[in-house]
């Protein structure tokens, strides 16, 4: 299966109750299918912006 992936890095300073001292990373894939009116990551999830990895 492959999947498209639009960023990948640390993601540091947010919730710290969750992720501890060291912060956790995220992984953005391309392709929702939601299509919410308010998307605050349009050129991601519709954009088709990414690296198709498998």
């Amino acid at each position: 299966m492959n999947f498209k992936i639009a960023r990948s890095s640390l993601h540091l300073w947010e919730e710290p109750v969750l992720s501890g001292k060291n912060g956790s990373g995220t992984v953005f894939f391309s392709g929702c299918a939601l299509r919410c009116a308010y998307c605050q990551n349009y050129e991601i999830s519709r954009g088709g912006k990414g690296v198709l990895v498998t």
